[in-house]
């Protein structure tokens, strides 16, 4: 494609060195950072966001960052038991000088997110609902997949099929209807398929951030659902101090599954170069429900990534690379096919290139990627044949320009492509092989105006699917066009200094996808004989969505409600002959509405003591039908008590923690699904955080339905045939050396 070629020379010029244009003195911030009373605060983390650089105080609490570029920056002062400051600054040369007084706060909050705008805000002052999971919280969540990982969350839950395939559900869409970003990359890891989900690695992240509602202005095409972005920390220098190299070393032992996982974590710098690698082995084997034993419901990941990178006094670029294996066993009814030991066997690699060009207030940033999935489904172990083959290749880009305020609205323009090749192999057929190619440009504003805030944005993009000719699909070679304009208007109302009642309306689309228009064939996500249309055009939504949030010393609470109107939704309806209506289903349009609630709350008494508690919502309802679409989750709360105590000889923030979930009967059920009762589980955790020459040491158990309740779960694809997952427990290790 050639805007491939116009991006790759626009990132190559971003990547200058400090020469000709680019060429500019740099500059330096330093400062102190204390208590509302003076005293100095050490471990504070000072981030400047827009220069991806960071520090932290030292025992005097003071810090240096050097050689930035002049300008504009967004600094970020945070440290657990205190509020964050987050503020927008103007640095110098040859030295800025910064302080700032944290002041206490029992409620621990994200300080700043990055997905929902392009225009770094807090999680309280974001135009759309956001949850962040990150810290001690990240750590203690994580699980086989990115769904398991995220379902907790308000609004988000985990459509699952054995213990290596969970789709992360966002107020009931799912697969192509989510983007996921890894560090803001675009993946495409044929999330089409019932059995498939993201192919990406979270132990090491050091947040994930969850966009609920349509983000296509920014994303394009499938964010019709919402985005996850699996953020990485900013890449380490030694600009004006030694050179160094520190490590983590991250170790799980899981009981239901068994489970042995591993990473080690290693990162270093030297002057303006930096470097970070890790390693990850995550291995589990059968699964038991209070019932029985899941067999062949194991599966064996290993994923390596690093990335290395180069910081200019303008800016930065870096390089990042990514290798994944993993073997994934499908369970199937022993009833119906004993002994089964089909697998699926995924490579996924990524590479990409960024660069990030500052000059007072504009900042540039450009990002080529390529990806390669490939993946094999066996019927057996001993089978010597790929029963079905998947293989696609995809190339991202974008060039986004960040301008500086004009009238006190700041912004940014910006142009985005997609590049897709997808190939079949093996014995079976399910979808014929295409190309297809994707243009985007946008431009999305934000500012203030007194105790407003508002933000906008607006977006074209054109679309083109190409597929090949196939005999066995009986299809021949065809293209199919697209175009969609899609936008959204933001407001956010402070009505005091702690609260603010949000209102966000926004438009967003989807393409339908080769599966839609041309599969025909048997899949196995789907257990039955899928059939496409290709006559089906693009899906498009209005999302209007008001909340209240407040932010108190004690308390952290959020409220929102939603309802999500889609024109012509793509769905799959029953067309089997009589009595066999299920064995068939075919790829169907017609409009759909959701809508429904999320609630979350954090309350802290006292420094000890620590409440949790979430509820969530989702209605859909397919309009064309008359009746419920599928795979909605019913209704869920969950709820946390967390016991700390600040130390006890040499051991920190140790802490007891009770909660679990109530999950609501489903009864609201599309043709041939299958309801669910209600249940609740209960949840047990402990732990402790030790000090050591290079960091903390953290030890956390954790056991989730410590009754061993038998129940079925909704979301799960197996519900028909298993009970959900029995007593787990998890001993988690983490090392800093």
């Amino acid at each position: 494609m050639r805007i491939f070629s116009v991006l790759s020379l626009t990132a190559a010029l971003i990547a200058l060195p400090e020469t000709g244009l680019l060429a500019q003195s740099g500059a330096g911030l330093h400062g102190r950072i204390t208590d509302a009373v003076g005293r100095p605060l050490a471990d504070v983390r000072v981030r400047l966001l827009e220069a991806q650089r960071a520090t932290v105080t030292d025992a005097d609490g003071r810090f240096r960052i050097a050689t930035v570029a002049p300008g504009a920056h967004s600094i970020v002062v945070s440290r657990i038991g205190y509020a964050a400051v987050v503020r927008r600054i103007d640095v110098a040369p040859p030295l800025t000088a910064f302080d700032a007084s944290l002041t206490p706060s029992h409620v621990d909050l994200a300080p700043v997110q990055v997905t929902a705008t392009t225009v770094a805000t807090s999680a309280l002052t974001s135009p759309q609902p956001t949850s962040i999971l990150e810290g001690a919280s990240l750590r203690t969540s994580q699980g086989a997949s990115v769904g398991e990982t995220l379902a907790a969350l308000p609004g988000v839950r985990s459509l699952s099929m054995s213990t290596g395939i969970g789709k992360p559900v966002i107020r009931g869409l799912s697969s192509n209807r989510v983007v996921v970003l890894d560090d803001g990359q675009r993946l495409e890891t044929q999330q089409w398929g019932g059995d498939h989900s993201p192919n990406v690695e979270t132990v090491a992240a050091d947040r994930i951030e969850v966009l609920r509602g349509p983000a296509s202005v920014l994303y394009g095409s499938d964010a019709l659902g919402g985005v996850i972005n699996i953020v990485r920390a900013p890449l380490p220098d030694a600009i004006g101090i030694d050179p160094f190299l520190r490590g983590q070393l991250v170790a799980a032992l899981g009981a239901n599954p068994g489970a042995v996982d591993g990473t080690l974590a290693l990162e270093s710098a030297v002057g303006r170069l930096g470097t970070r690698v890790s390693a990850t082995r995550r291995g589990t084997r059968d699964v038991r429900t209070p019932a029985t034993l899941l067999e062949n419901t194991g599966n064996l990941t290993r994923n390596v990534d690093g990335i290395v990178g180069w910081r200019t006094t303008n800016g930065s670029i870096a390089a990042s690379i990514a290798d994944r294996d993993e073997r994934i066993e499908i369970y199937e009814d022993p009833r119906a096919f004993p002994g089964f030991t089909g697998h699926q066997l995924i490579r996924e690699r990524r590479l990409a290139l960024r660069a990030t060009v500052m000059r007072g207030e504009t900042r540039v940033e450009g990002a080529l990627g390529w990806e390669r999935n490939r993946r094999r489904e066996y019927d057996s172990v001993g089978a010597g044949y790929v029963a079905l083959g998947l293989l696609a290749t995809t190339r991202t880009g974008h060039v986004n320009v960040h301008h500086p305020p004009l009238l006190g609205v700041s912004g940014t323009i910006g142009i985005s492509a997609l590049g897709d090749e997808f190939e079949k192999f093996g014995r079976e057929t399910l979808i014929p092989s295409s190309r297809s190619q994707s243009l985007g440009v946008y431009v999305f504003e934000q500012g203030d105006a007194g105790p407003l805030g508002l933000s906008a944005g607006l977006r074209f993009d054109a679309r083109r699917l190409a597929v090949s000719d196939d005999p066995v699909l009986r299809l021949r070679a065809t293209a199919r066009r697209w175009h969609a304009v899609t936008g959204n208007v933001g407001l956010l109302y402070r009505l005091s200094e702690p609260a603010a009642l949000v209102l966000n309306v926004g438009r967003g689309f989807r393409a339908p996808s080769s599966s839609d228009l041309f599969a025909n064939g048997y899949h196995e996500g789907t257990r039955a004989f899928e059939r496409g249309d290709p006559t089906l055009g693009v899906e498009s939504s209005l999302n209007v969505d008001v909340a209240l949030r407040m932010l108190t010393r004690t308390a952290n609470l959020e409220f929102g409600a939603f309802v999500n109107s889609i024109h012509d939704y793509i769905y799959l309806r029953p067309a089997g002959g009589p009595g066999r209506e299920l064995d068939t289903l075919a790829h169907a349009q017609g409009d759909a509405r959701l809508r429904g609630f999320e609630a979350s709350g954090v309350f802290r008494p006292h420094p000890a003591l620590r409440l949790r508690t979430t509820a969530d919502y989702t209605r859909g309802q397919n309009l064309a039908l008359g009746e419920p679409l599928t795979f909605i989750p019913p209704l869920r709360a969950t709820y946390e008590l967390r016991l700390e105590r600040p130390s006890l000889g040499r051991a920190r923030t140790l802490y007891l923690m009770v909660g679990g979930e109530t999950v609501a009967a489903q009864r609201r059920l599309a043709a041939g699904d299958v309801g669910t009762g209600g249940y609740s589980l209960v949840n047990l955790g402990a732990g402790t955080s030790l000090p050591t020459p290079r960091g903390v040491a953290t030890v956390d158990l954790s056991v989730r339905n410590a009754f061993d309740r038998l129940y079925r779960d909704f979301m799960s694809q197996y519900k028909t045939i298993a009970h959900g997952t029995g007593r787990a427990i998890t001993l988690r290790t983490t090392v800093a050396f």
